[in-house]
C-alpha cells in the first residue's frame, strides 16, 4: 500500500469555515432562544405580566364593589331619596350626641 497524500490545506480551512459557522449558528439560536424565554419580553416575563394583571384586577373587582356600597349610601342621603333613619345615624356618630333614652353598648374595634 501506497502513503497516504498529505491533504491540501485548504480542505482543513473548509471543515473549520463549517465548523465555525455550525457553531457561530448554534450560538446565534441559543441566544435568541435563551432571550425568548428568560428576557425582558420574553415568556416567563409574558407569564409574571398575565399574574400582575389578574391580581389587578381582583383588586379593581374589590374596589368596584366597595364603590357601589359607598354609592348607595350617598344615594341615600342625597336630598331626593333621604333616608332618614341613616341621617340620624351619621349625624349622632359625626356630632357625638344621644337621647337621654338611649342605650349605648360599646364594641371594640378589633
Amino acid at each position: 500500500m501506497g502513503a497516504m497524500a498529505p491533504s491540501p490545506p485548504h480542505s482543513h480551512r473548509g471543515r473549520l469555515r463549517g465548523f465555525l459557522g455550525s457553531l457561530l449558528g448554534m450560538l446565534v439560536v441559543a441566544y435568541f432562544g435563551y432571550h425568548a424565554v428568560q428576557g425582558d419580553r420574553g415568556v416567563l416575563a409574558l407569564a409574571r405580566l398575565n399574574k400582575e394583571i389578574e391580581h389587578a384586577r381582583s383588586i379593581l373587582d374589590e374596589r368596584k364593589a366597595e364603590e357601589a356600597i359607598l354609592q348607595a349610601r350617598v344615594t341615600r342621603l342625597s336630598p331626593e331619596s333621604l333616608d332618614r333613619d341613616l341621617l340620624d345615624e351619621r349625624a349622632r356618630s359625626m356630632l357625638n350626641r344621644v337621647r337621654p333614652d338611649e342605650l349605648i353598648i360599646r364594641l371594640d374595634d378589633k
